[in-house]
């Protein structure tokens, strides 16, 4: 109050003018409190509900005044009332007015843009934090709905801009807002995210799909231990947290498959890699960081052909997979060859092994004739 006496040039001497124009509620109590301890004098002036206010020869008797319409959302000012004020302004009258729905009840007037200079932007504009400017610079408010000790009826507050002028008072973003219960206040908004993921991402689960937009909300310090996830939904973050990778290619280099892919996905933890052979299926043989878009597959074999592929995952689902790529390593495989070994001449036990590999068929012939030789005897 100090600063609006001084604002408009008030001296304790100046005749001022209380008009209670509440609908019948007592916040008149606030403003006579403060008149009282700052040590000014006034004139008290309380409006029937429904009706005109003091008409302009009784306002210009008065260097200011004092109007407030508590949180009347209709008849806040009367066309009566706007000719009357306008008429006192005119007169180089000062008014400091007051009232949570006026620009909601007649922002689309010439008195409201032209004396007010003001803009109507949007109702319930959910304010409560104030930093003031210029003259009132320095100067913080809380009109919070809940707490303190003033009259706690800013519930349906109007977003205002001015015109032709600059602003006393604003609400920083991130403070524009507040803490009220029941689910309406987002079901419409998280449901609507909730269907665009399930429309991105058609194989998750309910629980998949909750656990999305969880992930991707931004933290916001005004938001922490009031709301289950501390922070705002984002819609980008959450359509964009899972997207496939794409562009994957298998690349050789020397004995081994270097693989690279594009990272299309703004939430991933990391990436699955998973392979096969020319038959059988495919298993996952490495995962990576997220944002990291390449591997190197160093366990392959001469003479195998591999197929990749590789999706991205987080805590709570992944992603759809790559296209798939395919590689072939050069060279002759070992493996297998008629049931023969080969075996390094130290090696006693595989040397013995060969020997009687290679001789086998000399023992069969042995045997078959040295039968055919007892079969002749008497």
């Amino acid at each position: 109050m100090q600063r609006v006496l001084s604002f408009n040039g008030i001296s304790p001497g100046d005749n001022i003018l209380l008009v209670d124009d509440d609908g019948g509620y007592t916040y008149e109590l606030y403003y006579e409190q403060a008149l009282h301890d700052l040590g000014y004098s006034y004139d008290y002036y309380m409006v029937a509900d429904e009706s005109d206010g003091p008409d302009a020869g009784k306002l210009k008797q008065y260097k200011l005044v004092i109007w407030f319409t508590g949180n009347k959302y209709s008849n806040t000012l009367t066309v009566t009332d706007q000719g009357n004020l306008a008429s006192y302004l005119d007169s180089s009258g000062r008014l400091f007015i007051s009232g949570q729905d006026i620009g909601y009840d007649i922002g689309s007037t010439s008195f409201y843009k032209n004396y007010l200079h003001a803009r109507f932007i949007t109702d319930d504009a959910n304010g409560s934090f104030y930093t003031g400017l210029n003259d009132f610079d320095g100067l913080s408010l809380d009109f919070s709905s809940t707490y303190g000790d003033g009259a706690r009826n800013q519930r349906s507050i109007d977003a205002v801009k001015p015109v032709n002028g600059s602003a006393a008072f604003y609400i920083p973003y991130n403070n524009a807002y507040q803490f009220f219960d029941g689910t309406s206040m987002c079901t419409a908004t998280v449901s609507g995210v909730a269907a665009l993921v399930s429309s991105y991402y058609s194989d998750f689960t309910t629980s998949q799909i909750k656990g999305t937009i969880l992930l991707s909300v931004d933290g916001l310090p005004s938001l922490q231990g009031r709301i289950l996830s501390g922070g705002r939904v984002n819609v980008y973050k959450a359509l964009s947290s899972l997207i496939a990778p794409t562009d994957l290619t298998a690349t050789l280099s020397g004995k081994q498959v270097v693989l690279a892919w594009t990272d299309n996905s703004s939430g991933e933890t990391g990436f699955f890699i998973e392979r096969k052979g020319s038959v059988g299926k495919y298993v996952q043989i490495a995962s990576v960081s997220s944002n990291q878009t390449n591997y190197t597959d160093d366990a392959v074999k001469a003479g195998k052909t591999y197929s990749y592929r590789v999706k991205a995952f987080n805590a709570v689902a992944g992603s759809s997979y790559t296209n798939e790529a395919s590689q072939k390593i050069p060279g002759v495989s070992f493996s297998g060859g008629g049931g023969c070994s080969s075996g390094k001449t130290q090696n006693v036990q595989t040397a013995l092994a060969d020997m009687s590999v290679l001789f086998m068929p000399l023992m069969v012939v042995f045997i078959i004739k040295r039968s055919g030789k007892d079969l002749k005897r008497p």
